[in-house]
């Protein structure tokens, strides 16, 4: 929220705020990452302050970037995107897969089914895991209609945001941070081995050539036939028929195949 409120002061829109966005520090301090979507709150039309690009991610997005036709305030989009990620945060799943009329979660805010929407979420949760004042919250967060969301100082002083924060140890969320990195580092070693390992194979592998009567060297038949596998009958030519318009050969070895012509033009006498 503290991001979000420097940004919109500083005239920025992130528009692509998301978990996978906001990360933590050493220090367990909140950080927003990826400002590729970033634009200017003034939007494409300075006098208007609206966006008319449609930018974000699935499932973050306003309802309003992605109907056909649309403008939009980016710092409105962001707060609609906070909504998300609190929601989140809370419950361990997104509240919908879109935010358009289609998607059958979302359309239930629509259409102000609202007890419907916490009920179908809180199938997989214990009775009265979404208290009054979170729905409350909630709702009015990812408001359908732009101007019926919170603002930033509304969300601020909501009371669920005033019931202050959740009293926990967070030595324990600490140590399971810390086992979460070392087990990201440890398989990105591997997979970097993996890969250095491939490139090793690769390399010392010698290169296949095409088998031709021009590059090829002359085999020895007889070592041929005695490492051939005794089970399978070796057959080392093909084959051959000529006319008089061609000649059609099969062989791995230039000297055969040069007699093989050569002999076959004298029977034909040509």
């Amino acid at each position: 929220m503290e991001v979000v409120n420097y940004l919109t002061v500083k005239g920025v829109s992130h528009r692509d705020l998301k978990p996978p966005n906001i990360m933590l520090d050493d220090e367990y301090n909140v950080k927003v990452a990826d400002f590729g979507l970033a634009t200017e709150i003034s939007g494409n039309n300075s006098d208007t302050g609206f966006l008319t690009v449609k930018a974000g991610t699935r499932g973050y997005m306003a309802p309003e970037i992605s109907e056909k036709n649309s403008e939009y305030r980016g710092y409105q989009a962001d707060l609609f995107a906070l909504g998300v990620i609190l929601f989140v945060l809370h419950s361990g799943e997104r509240p919908f897969d879109a935010a358009d009329k289609n998607d059958f979660y979302y359309h239930q805010l629509i259409t102000a089914q609202n007890g419907e929407f916490f009920k179908m979420h809180e199938k997989s949760k214990p009775e009265g895991y979404y208290t009054p004042e979170f729905k409350d919250l909630i709702l009015n967060m990812l408001a359908y209609k732009p101007h019926q969301r919170l603002t930033i100082s509304d969300i601020i002083g909501h009371q669920w945001m005033r019931m202050g924060p959740v009293k926990f140890d967070d030595s324990d969320v600490r140590k399971e941070l810390a086992e979460r990195n070392a087990l990201d580092k440890k398989e990105r070693i591997a997979r970097v081995e993996r890969t250095n390992e491939k490139h090793r194979h690769l390399s010392t592998k010698p290169p296949r050539t095409k088998r031709s009567v021009h590059n090829m060297q002359p085999m020895d038949l007889e070592e041929v036939k005695e490492n051939a596998k005794p089970a399978k009958r070796l057959f080392p030519y093909e084959p051959m028929s000529c006319t008089r318009q061609y000649c059609i050969v099969s062989t791995s070895h230039p000297n055969y195949l040069e007699g093989q012509i050569i002999s076959k033009l004298n029977e034909m006498d040509i």
